[in-house]
């Protein structure tokens, strides 16, 4: 391939113009916040808080509301140490079912990004109480930024982990990793664990990603941003989460499919979901790249 082949299919820039990050006021999530503020001032992007109170919860009109608006702009500001000059802010407070009402505030807002924290439980307690960040991930068109209950650590974007399984919704991923990686200057990586319980051989896992990297990465211009190029054996979740652990990993970006509203329901009641497995225990936040994104993708500027 020529050098201006190889221009032609460098990846457009991100623009994340709104980051919205959804709270719970029981705490305010910390980790969760510190990530949506560094990435807003990042990109300039105005930053939306929003809090849902469940519908299960009275709620009196509007004096409620009003005063949840005044306690969640101080705790803000107590997170950050005093004020937030640097970045344009908004809060919004609804009452009723969340997930719908995250995903209508996203879309009404034109939310490039949407941060949110997750405590999520596994096993019997999540088949009762489900996954709202699962459920939002799966229906939303942004791409959606989750900080599990194992991140403790500042945010810092020293080093991207960009996970393929070679499905379609993994290689709409590739640009979203490589801008972000190059906009916040960091080394990017790639990496696929081939997991005897789905069926793939290891020698079939090596030439599959021999392929994907040829056709995905190399032949669209990519190669020079990605470093090492993975190929690990075992439990997917857990091997994906020692490389996490043993190489630093601050943000893990992998592809996603878009689902129908009762599928996402569906889906977010039930365990052992790839990327829900994964939030619940890696040591850094997980960006999940729907392949129906492309709103905040802008014009390549090269």
């Amino acid at each position: 391939m020529s050098t201006a082949e190889t221009i032609m299919f460098r990846a457009p820039r991100l623009a994340f113009r709104t980051v919205m990050l959804a709270v719970d006021l029981s705490p305010l999530p910390e980790r969760p916040f510190q990530l949506a503020l560094k990435i807003a001032r990042l990109y300039a992007a105005t930053l939306l808080v929003a809090h849902i109170v469940p519908a299960e919860q009275v709620v009196d009109y509007p004096g409620d509301v009003d005063r949840l608006k005044v306690k969640l702009g101080k705790r803000l500001l107590q997170g950050v140490g005093g004020e937030l000059p640097d970045v344009q802010q908004e809060v919004l407070i609804q009452h009723g079912d969340v997930c719908p009402l995250l995903i209508g505030h996203a879309a009404q807002h034109h939310a490039d990004l949407i941060v949110l924290g997750t405590r999520d439980p596994v096993g019997l307690e999540k088949l009762i109480e489900g996954s709202v960040a699962g459920e939002v991930a799966h229906r939303v068109t942004v791409p959606v930024l989750t900080v599990g209950p194992k991140v403790f650590k500042a945010p810092e974007f020293g080093r991207v982990l960009y996970l393929t399984d070679f499905s379609d919704a993994s290689a709409h991923a590739i640009p979203y990793a490589v801008s972000f990686a190059e906009d916040c200057g960091a080394a990017l990586d790639l990496l696929h664990v081939n997991d005897p319980d789905t069926g793939e051989t290891p020698h079939e896992a090596a030439r599959k990603l021999r392929e994907f990297v040829r056709d995905e990465i190399r032949n669209r211009g990519f190669g020079e941003v990605f470093g090492r190029m993975n190929l690990q054996f075992g439990p997917r979740t857990e091997r994906i989460v020692e490389f996490a652990s043993d190489r630093k990993i601050d943000i893990i970006v992998m592809g996603q499919r878009h689902t129908s509203p009762t599928r996402a329901r569906i889906g977010a009641h039930l365990a052992g979901g790839m990327a829900q497995s994964l939030i619940a225990l890696a040591p850094c936040a997980v960006m999940t790249v729907s392949d129906s994104t492309s709103r905040c993708l802008a014009s390549s500027q090269i």
